[in-house]
């Protein structure tokens, strides 16, 4: 069984999905890109994390997962 994350980045004033957008999360180097859907998944032990989403024209965003 595979533990993590995963979800769509979305413009938070339009509703639309964020292509190639980089999310990347405290302590770990590898950095995860969107698909052209939006969508991410990153497999994760279970924890807290720190998780940034970010593309140039766009303000990044940070939320703590557990």
């Amino acid at each position: 069984m595979h533990h993590g994350i995963g979800g769509i980045v979305k413009d938070s004033h339009s509703g639309e999905v964020i292509v190639h957008a980089r999310i990347t999360i405290d302590g770990i180097p590898t950095v995860t890109v969107t698909t052209d859907s939006g969508y991410f998944w990153r497999v994760l032990l279970p924890g807290t994390y720190f998780v940034q989403a970010s593309l140039e024209g766009y303000h990044s965003m940070t939320k703590v997962l557990y």
